[in-house]
């Protein structure tokens, strides 16, 4: 396991470890100030939209393709967007993913 930084705040940090030996009582008690502390920085209003095409036919026989957007908007300004192209292919009767390609766009003005 590592030992990495998992979260700190009043100038003190928590690790993987720290979690280990922690008490169900005192994981809740930093979880809800965690809770607040997102609540407070508005970034509990995270909304996300997914969109998907219809299926696109490929050349090919038993081919297709499918288009998805997913759109991440933080206080009603976008934070990102990804697009994906996922191929399919037909293989006894069934569709099955077998590729997807994608790209990511931030937008990081304005973000908080």
């Amino acid at each position: 396991m590592s030992d990495r930084i998992i979260f700190g705040y009043n100038e003190k940090e928590y690790r993987a470890s720290d979690m280990m030996k922690m008490s169900a009582a005192e994981y809740e008690k930093h979880k809800e100030y965690m809770q607040g502390w997102a609540k407070s920085l508005g970034v509990d209003k995270e909304k996300t939209t997914i969109r998907i095409s219809e299926p696109y036919v490929s050349k090919e026989a038993e081919k297709a393709f499918v288009y998805a957007a997913e759109s991440r908007d933080l206080k009603n300004k976008p934070l990102t967007r990804v697009n994906r192209k996922c191929s399919l292919e037909k293989t006894d009767g069934t569709w099955t993913i077998t590729g997807v390609e994608h790209d990511r766009q931030r937008r990081d003005a304005d973000r908080c």
